[in-house]
């Protein structure tokens, strides 16, 4: 009977080894499994975490060039406002000059003018006593 006891006592000792060894493999199989789902999340976390980094990134980086790009254009922009509001002050003044000038050259006109006939009755009145001298000259000379 001692034999078969040990017989059997082996045998549910190699029995229980194996139910050690299957749950054994089969929590390391879970374990693996769980490992490598944790891997790949912590993974897919690293990306889209690098992804979200690299979007800042590109975000500070349009807004830095789309700043810069914007500062010259409204420079370009006060640059061409100057000169034409240069230009049309300049076409203004030039305007009002000749318009200045013109009327200088009336007034110069007028005035040359008035002396012009002011001089001329001036002539034509000394002629005219000129002449009623002569005339009466040459009468009282003939008389």
């Amino acid at each position: 009977m001692f034999t078969a006891r040990k017989h059997y006592r082996t045998e549910v000792d190699s029995v229980i080894l194996l139910q050690s060894l299957a749950r054994k493999r089969t929590s390391y199989l879970s374990y693996q499994a769980l490992r490598s789902s944790i891997i790949v999340l912590q993974s897919r976390q690293r990306y889209f975490k690098t992804i979200s980094l690299v979007i800042r990134i590109q975000r500070a980086y349009r807004r830095y060039s789309e700043s810069k790009k914007y500062c010259h254009i409204r420079l370009c922009a006060i640059v061409i406002q100057t000169h034409f509001r240069l230009w049309h002050a300049m076409q203004v003044y030039r305007a009002k000059q000749q318009a200045a000038i013109k009327l200088q050259a009336q007034w110069r006109r007028f005035a040359a003018e008035e002396t012009f006939w002011f001089f001329y009755n001036s002539a034509v009145i000394v002629q005219t006593f000129t002449r009623q001298f002569l005339a009466q000259k040459k009468y009282y000379s003939t008389r």
